[in-house]
């Protein structure tokens, strides 16, 4: 289950697991992670399993 708060709301249906090389977990890593490479992860988390140009950076 994905941790709420209101500084970062979970995306409707989106699921924040480990993911990716360095087991990135929790909404609020992905928020931070995404913005860090300009990409909205909280509404498309599932990149940090299936994007190959994003894995490389991580």
């Amino acid at each position: 289950m994905s941790q709420q708060s209101p500084e970062y709301p979970c995306a409707a249906g989106k699921q924040y697991f480990g993911r990716g090389p360095i087991q990135l977990s929790w909404n609020y890593n992905y928020e931070d992670f995404g913005k860090a490479v300009n990409l909205d992860l909280v509404v498309s988390p599932e990149l940090v399993a299936t994007d190959y140009d994003l894995v490389w950076w991580m």
